[in-house]
């Protein structure tokens, strides 16, 4: 008996769970685009903006078109 630490023993303060991030191997962790705030990972291509009728960049015109297109989608029969 020694007095050092064995690492045969378990900690109270570890946690038991095989998930948990301190024995969690690197290929198990997440591969995601970062925390908070974060708009997506490096090298991904960018998303297209949603608009909105309050928003001062918004063209109502754009709207219209789109909706035309895809009024003459549908009526072309299949």
């Amino acid at each position: 008996m020694g007095y050092g630490k064995s690492d045969d023993t378990r900690k109270e303060r570890h946690s038991g769970n095989p998930k948990s991030s301190v024995n969690a191997d690197v290929a198990q962790k997440k591969e995601g685009a970062g925390g908070k705030y974060t708009w997506g990972a490096a090298g991904d291509p960018p998303a297209d903006a949603a608009m909105d009728k309050g928003d001062p960049n918004y063209d109502s015109e754009e709207d219209e078109h789109e909706r035309k297109v895809n009024d003459e989608a549908t009526l072309q029969p299949k």
